[in-house]
């Protein structure tokens, strides 16, 4: 369970993420070149909220693509309800993982959906190579925001992470949401068959050495 009671929106705490998760997800990046695939160490992270110990743990997702963080590492920042159209989106997915079981998803699911986050809220489009099984959760969260379906009244246990160092990622905390939101209908890219265009990718790589991309998310 992620709790995140007691923790009042805007208010100044500390927080950390635990050890590496080992959640290494690889992909052939939509438009990628023959032979390249993509590595990112993928959410949710385990990590916490107020001080580093079992009644404070949390489950978090990064939303700052290009910036760092590391594992085992603490930071004092603020939080904050989401509140942006990219943070509820965010919160939105967050929340569809939870309800896929959030630490125990298969990698299929949380890369997938670690992607979609982050092609969501990447403030240049184009930073964050694009996943193609992310594409059906990005056009559920654009299509649920875009139909007026989302508030942060929906989502009561997400919070976003702040750090004081404007160098350290952001990070979402993924809670329930208030009404539960039904699972995605559009599954085929991460539990059935790819997409041709996945398809021609997967072939036109095999048997080549992958250049790995590695998301600075570093261990001390």
């Amino acid at each position: 369970m992620i709790a995140c009671a007691g923790i009042a929106a805007a208010s100044t705490l500390s927080f950390g993420l635990g050890g590496d998760p080992n959640q290494y997800y690889t992909f052939t990046p939509i438009g990628a070149q023959a032979g390249v695939i993509d590595t990112e160490p993928v959410g949710p992270y385990p990590g916490w909220l107020g001080q580093n110990t079992a009644a404070d743990s949390n489950l978090l997702f990064c939303i700052t693509f290009l910036k760092t963080a590391n594992w085992g590492g603490t930071y004092s920042g603020t939080t904050a309800a989401p509140s942006t159209p990219q943070q509820l989106q965010a919160a939105y997915l967050g929340a569809e993982l939870v309800n896929l079981g959030g630490g125990h998803a298969t990698l299929a699911e949380k890369g997938a959906i670690s992607m979609a986050i982050w092609q969501i809220t990447d403030p240049t489009p184009g930073d964050v190579p694009r996943d193609p099984a992310a594409q059906s959760y990005v056009a559920d969260a654009l299509h649920a925001y875009s139909g007026g379906m989302l508030s942060a009244a929906d989502f009561p246990n997400s919070l976003i992470l702040i750090p004081n160092d404007p160098s350290i990622q952001e990070f979402l905390v993924a809670g329930a949401s208030n009404p539960v939101f039904p699972t995605l209908q559009l599954q085929s890219e991460i539990s059935g068959v790819p997409e041709p265009g996945t398809i021609v990718l997967l072939l036109a790589g095999a048997g080549l050495i992958g250049i790995n991309r590695w998301r600075r998310l570093t261990r001390r």
